[in-house]
């Protein structure tokens, strides 16, 4: 609820203009504890200005945030109830001419966490064992031809070292001038037969 300042008319939220005084300058009230404010949220209880809060369906008492401070009524969260349940259909049949149930994952409209989830949880109840490899990526995302580049043009400074994210190996290569030229020529190599990794054991793209 909106409040002017010139005369304390109490206005809706929607008021561009005070109807008592025609000034368009207001505060607001808050509708919880009734302080007068001029800021985003109440220094009272923090409730949001503009915020005339909800009624309870249970009790029809007006409460703000989730739960209603009257009987207890607690909302549900807005995907409470999203739960995600694979359509079963035939598949092609086995050896045996017998045809053998899978889940139809198309058309779901289901995020990638959604689906790992319900797929762990379906494993889970066949007794297989979780396969986490979808989560692990499998190349660095480091470019093979950059750190060729460094290495090759300052391979005794260990920047290629550096770009990969092996920063203690990097200093040590940057005071002993790549150690001694020998680390940084086998590094070139490594990194031509693609045998070179990031700080994450992971192979260059």
């Amino acid at each position: 609820m909106k409040v002017c300042i010139y005369c304390n008319t109490e206005c809706d939220n929607e008021t561009a203009v005070c109807p008592g005084c025609g000034k368009d300058s207001f505060s607001w009230k808050c509708a919880n504890c009734g302080e007068i404010f001029d800021a985003s949220f109440c220094p009272n209880c923090s409730v949001e200005a503009g915020n005339d809060g909800k009624e309870c369906p249970e009790c029809h008492t007006r409460y703000f945030g989730r739960s209603c401070t009257g009987c207890g009524y607690n909302e549900k969260a807005a995907n409470a109830n999203k739960v995600y349940k694979p359509t079963i259909k035939p598949a092609e049949t086995d050896e045996n001419g017998e045809a053998k149930p899978k889940h139809d994952l198309s058309g779901g409209n289901y995020s990638a966490k959604e689906l790992l989830l319900a797929d762990m949880a379906l494993n889970r109840q066949a007794g297989a064992p979780l396969d986490f490899s979808s989560l692990i990526p499998q190349v660095s995302k480091k470019k093979r031809t950059v750190a060729l580049v460094l290495c090759l043009l300052f391979g005794w400074l260990g920047l290629h070292q550096f770009y990969v994210g092996n920063n203690k190996k990097g200093i040590i290569y940057m005071s002993t001038m790549g150690m001694f030229f020998v680390g940084a020529v086998k590094d070139f190599v490594d990194i031509l037969n693609n045998d070179f990794r990031d700080t994450k054991g992971l192979p260059l793209s």
